[in-house]
């Protein structure tokens, strides 16, 4: 939320920061969209690839041992769970 005590120069400057980290990471989301195209034989856009990348990182923290508590590998399980009902959603 902006304050209205902000500048509107202020403002500008995180304008341009937030468009240039989405720039930064639109190449590598059309990489892994064209890696997942490739993998499951029909087109993926970034939003489906998005999804995919968010369920196989749900799958690695709930799947891989690390010194988490219950609680927390559970989150993960259920962020997983999410993550492919998000992915069965959307078609992919």
């Amino acid at each position: 939320m902006i304050a209205m005590t902000q500048k509107p120069q202020q403002i500008g400057v995180r304008l341009n920061l937030t468009t240039s980290v989405s720039n930064l990471f639109k190449p590598m989301a059309d990489l892994l969209g064209r890696y997942y195209s490739a993998c499951l034989g029909k087109q993926v856009s970034r939003q489906q690839s998005w999804l995919i990348t968010r369920a196989n990182l749900f799958f690695c923290l709930a799947a891989f041992p690390a010194d988490y508590t219950l609680l927390l590998r559970v989150a993960f399980a259920l962020g997983f769970a999410y993550s492919v009902l998000a992915c069965k959603r959307a078609r992919i």
